[in-house]
């Protein structure tokens, strides 16, 4: 989220049929002069024509115009009160009807007579978004909002306008990735980003770039444990994602209850399956292992 603005523009707006005979307009806000705007050929009265447009405090606010004649002095005055929540577009009508009569706050003069200000708006659909700012229908005033959720990426709404902000200063500022192998989060250009760290894989393995998974190749040591005699099975076999069998002949001097090597093997790191066949009893296992580094399987095998 960006930081909140006490700031708005506020854009004035002159309409109607009195408009015609006159020269100049000069528009004060709360009391103090901001613009004078010189009348021209091609205005459209009907229309509107924006005479004036300035920033200011959030708030209630007083706009008056005071419409200038060709020699110069005021031909008629209007008031209008606004309250700014955001950019704010006021209009202002000068018809022939409502020449020289002055309506209370939130009144406006139609056809000579003081009547409530019309609403602009019913709902937030009717009001323009600007920007990144949204219209807002309050109190039957169109007003905008900065939204942040119209800007994209970490960008934030100020004044209308879409601000880039930074997601991180250092590594420290980005969050840890969920589990993705040897992914590291690093800032780079104030975006956290994924970087493959090769320190995260045991050595010599390095870190895919693509796939944030560790590449490279590895021991991997069979462990046999059964309570079947060397003379009963007589034979090991052991085979590792189809491959090559690899043999072991059982020595009647090693315990298998405990535990023997009957196979070594190198093998990339990722996912393997590894069968093992025990010949004279006719036993069989399979066993699934994800390798990351040095690894030992055990297959132990009892009597029925």
């Amino acid at each position: 989220m960006g930081p909140a603005t006490r700031f708005a523009e506020l854009e004035v707006v002159l309409q109607g049929d009195a408009l015609d005979a006159a020269t100049a307009a000069n528009v004060f806000l709360d009391g103090e002069p901001i613009a004078r705007y010189e009348f021209r050929p091609g205005d459209d009265f009907v229309a509107g024509v924006t005479v004036a447009t300035t920033t200011t405090i959030l708030g209630d606010h007083s706009v008056t115009i005071e419409l200038l004649n060709a020699r110069g002095g005021v031909s008629d005055t209007r008031s209008r009160f606004v309250d700014v929540r955001g950019d704010t577009t006021v209009v202002v009508a000068f018809t022939r009807s409502c020449s020289d009569i002055m309506c209370a706050p939130r009144e406006t003069c139609v056809d000579g007579m003081c009547v409530p200000e019309m609403c602009e708006c019913g709902d937030d659909d009717d009001c323009p978004t600007t920007g990144c700012a949204r219209g807002v229908c309050d109190g039957c005033s169109c007003s905008q909002r900065d939204d942040d959720a119209l800007c994209p990426g970490v960008a934030f709404c100020e004044a209308a306008m879409c601000i880039d902000a930074c997601m991180c200063m250092t590594d420290a500022d980005c969050p840890a990735p969920p589990p993705v192998g040897c992914a590291r989060a690093v800032c780079r250009s104030c975006t956290c980003e994924l970087f493959a760290d090769s320190d995260l894989c045991f050595p010599p393995a390095r870190c895919d770039e693509a796939s944030f998974t560790c590449v490279g190749e590895t021991q991997l040591d069979v462990i046999l444990r059964t309570d079947y005699l060397p003379a009963e099975f007589d034979i090991a076999e052991v085979q590792i994602d189809g491959g090559p069998i690899v043999t072991h002949i059982a020595d009647p001097d090693d315990n298998y209850v405990t535990g023997v090597r009957i196979a070594r093997e190198t093998v990339s790191f990722g996912p393997h399956e590894v069968s093992l066949f025990l010949v004279g009893v006719m036993e069989s296992r399979i066993r699934m292992i994800d390798v990351s580094g040095p690894e030992t399987l055990s297959f132990l095998v009892t009597r029925p």
